[in-house]
């Protein structure tokens, strides 16, 4: 396997230049942290995409060398693309907006691509995006690619205006779930899913989607539960007053359904959540009429009634 011809004597071409100054020192720098048989192939993916390059074409046609294209697997590509794009990020000195730029665009376009038209659990396990998250190269390495999955989610999937969702919502978020089932979650992560999980839930009827939605739900309130004091027992609160204040008042009947499934999980978070209620109610009488609203009485009553049990 050859990557670079390198002549001893004359003068140096670009590709010396770019091995020994720029690709050379990467290497050396992460010989450590990943084993020799994938150090290799994403050198020879990295090497693949500069042969792909117009200016690297250009010396090959001037020195009249032709350059046969290899088949490749377009997962597997994309599996040690990624790879590769995360450790140059992390081995930057500082933050190049550019890799981060191109990460964030690859990672937008791919997710769909490679999404199945149904939510299947098979299909997904091998989507390779998960794929290349789940590698193992070491986790802070990945940091970046996991941060511009969640992001891409959202923007993509998530911030859909009225009740006309993205296509192939539901898959969107079998996919969200089997990242959080595979990797570690953090408070970012949430911030930043969750009113898009919660938006599904109120403004989507498709029962696949509500299916999803409810268990990607559970599962952020699951693993935040770190109690009551803790930051994301208290993002979450933070965040559920939010959505009460968002949809309280038009959506009333299918914000108590979601806060029912919270307060089986975590009763403390719809406690904390009262006075917000107390308002949405007030507001909901105001806008409607006063004495309309005595059946959502009940239920708020019976809610906090649980919730204080629990």
């Amino acid at each position: 396997m050859w990557l670079f011809k390198i002549r001893t004597e004359g003068p140096v071409i670009p590709q010396q230049v770019l091995f020994h100054c720029v690709i050379l020192p990467v290497l050396k720098s992460i010989s450590e942290l990943i084993e020799e048989k994938e150090y290799m192939e994403q050198l020879a993916e990295m090497t693949r995409l500069l042969f792909k390059l117009s200016e690297v074409k250009n010396i090959f046609s001037q020195a009249q060398i032709d350059h046969l294209p290899s088949p490749e697997d377009p997962k597997q590509a994309l599996i040690q693309f990624l790879e590769g794009i995360c450790i140059v990020c992390c081995q930057s000195q500082n933050q190049n907006a550019y890799l981060n730029q191109l990460l964030r665009n690859v990672i937008e376009q791919y997710i769909g691509r490679f999404l199945p038209t149904s939510p299947s659990v098979s299909d997904l396990g091998q989507h390779p995006v998960l794929l290349a998250l789940r590698s193992p190269v070491s986790l802070p390495i990945m940091t970046p690619l996991k941060k511009h999955i969640v992001h891409a989610i959202r923007k993509s999937y998530l911030e859909f205006k009225g009740s006309s969702p993205p296509p192939r919502l539901a898959s969107v978020l079998a996919f969200t779930l089997q990242l959080f089932k595979g990797t570690s979650r953090g408070v970012c992560d949430l911030e930043l899913l969750l009113p898009g999980i919660l938006k599904c839930l109120v403004l989507v009827n498709e029962p696949q989607v509500k299916k999803l939605a409810t268990e990607n739900l559970q599962c952020m309130i699951k693993t935040c539960q770190v109690g009551s004091e803790g930051e994301p027992a208290t993002q979450l609160t933070s965040l559920f007053r939010q959505f009460i204040q968002d949809y309280g008042v038009q959506y009333s009947y299918q914000v108590y359904s979601i806060l029912e499934v919270v307060a089986a999980l975590s009763g403390h978070i719809v406690v904390h959540l009262v006075p917000t209620l107390t308002q949405s109610l007030k507001d909901s009488e105001l806008k409607w009429g006063y004495g309309r609203n005595i059946a959502q009485r009940k239920v708020e009553y019976f809610e906090m009634k649980n919730a204080s049990v629990l």
